[in-house]
């Protein structure tokens, strides 16, 4: 609990959503997002020292099976960070120009059940579960394929938007960090562990993230 208080402390000194929403409203009438964007995408090494300090705290607290969490969350965390930090942040200015918070706030339903049909089943029933009870959670074949089956029914429902881009920036930035999964370098003679949590927290993330600007 003590980790997920530090990281969470941690990136609200980095990024105050009701500050970068009111800078985000003042930038769209002159078309100005990539200088807010500018701004925070700067702020990416501090980001980075942020999960770093995260995944040492948990590190103990990990079986060793499951202590290939640790990179996985980096390497996914600098995926993200190139790829919403593209160009300083001319991805994610275009994602939000584009009507793409109101898109996901559109569909924020039909999303959370994509969530749930997909990796629902992974997670604990209970709401609180010992640590050595909890589910070891393997990024294999039937994993990479759920991932696949999620990105498929997000992107479904956010083709449903008036605008394309919405939909076309998601598909490409879940397509992006799983490249720095095991899932791209998956072949079923020579399944290799991690675990898959990483992979939802960071793309949901992201997407309630980007829906606290509507």
């Amino acid at each position: 609990m003590y980790a997920k208080e530090e990281i969470m402390f941690c990136l609200r000194k980095l990024i105050n959503y009701t500050e970068i929403k009111i800078e985000i409203e003042r930038a769209k009438p002159t078309g100005d997002l990539d200088v807010v964007f500018k701004k925070y995408c700067r702020k990416s090494p501090q980001l980075r020292y942020c999960v770093t300090n995260f995944t040492e705290a948990i590190e103990p607290c990990l079986s060793p099976e499951e202590r290939y969490m640790k990179q996985t969350i980096l390497n996914i965390t600098d995926a993200l960070i190139r790829f919403i930090c593209f160009k300083e942040g001319e991805r994610i200015a275009l994602f939000i120009a584009e009507g793409g918070p109101e898109c996901l706030k559109d569909n924020q339903d039909e999303i959370m059940q994509c969530f749930n049909s997909t990796f629902s089943h992974y997670m604990p029933k209970e709401a609180a579960v010992k640590q050595e009870e909890a589910p070891l959670f393997q990024l294999g074949e039937k994993e990479c394929r759920d991932i696949s089956k999620l990105q498929q029914c997000v992107v479904e429902h956010l083709e449903k938007c008036s605008e394309p881009t919405p939909s076309n920036i998601v598909d490409s930035l879940i397509a992006y960090v799983r490249k720095d999964t095991l899932c791209q370098q998956y072949e079923p003679n020579h399944a290799r562990s991690s675990t898959v949590n990483s992979v939802l927290l960071a793309l949901s993330g992201f997407l309630v993230f980007i829906n606290r600007f509507h």
